[in-house]
């Protein structure tokens, strides 16, 4: 309700363009951001929102579609939900404030996934920073670099 009574949870499956509609219309909300909770929990099989949530929404739904532009795209996937969720220094570029950054190309990203092939890296993504820690440069994953955290809410 502090919401304005506007709680969106979006599903569906993953390359239906029937469920995108739905997505893109939620997402023209100012208030909406775009999250994800799939983990890959099952290594076999995974989900392509794993591997591609983040670049479809960067590169069909903002790039493509025109629902949104692309730094629009950012905010809902970083300082928006960050905000939404209380997380302090998290979601921003600034001084103090973890370094959690997607380098990517904005006329290539693009996510490539799908149930049938779910192995599949997004295009356009360069680099990716965790806690100021490079994890992906160029395609090549930092297995080692274990840079994440556990963040527990007070």
């Amino acid at each position: 309700l502090e919401e304005r009574g506007r709680i969106y949870v979006t599903g569906g499956t993953y390359d239906n363009p029937m469920d995108e509609d739905h997505i893109a219309q939620a997402l023209s909300d100012p208030d909406c951001s775009v999250a994800s909770d799939i983990v890959g929990a099952d290594l076999r099989t995974p989900n392509p929102c794993a591997y591609g949530t983040f670049p479809k929404v960067l590169g069909r739904i903002a790039r493509d579609q025109g629902v949104m532009t692309q730094e629009e795209a950012v905010r809902k996937m970083t300082s928006l939900p960050a905000s939404q969720m209380g997380l302090k220094n998290r979601g921003v570029i600034r001084k103090d404030a973890f370094a959690d950054i997607t380098v990517f190309k904005r006329e290539t990203v693009i996510d490539r996934a799908s149930f049938g092939n779910p192995f599949q890296l997004s295009e356009g993504i360069e680099y990716v920073l965790i806690n100021g820690k490079v994890v992906l440069e160029k395609g090549k994953y930092d297995a080692g670099a274990f840079a994440g955290r556990v963040i527990r809410r007070k």
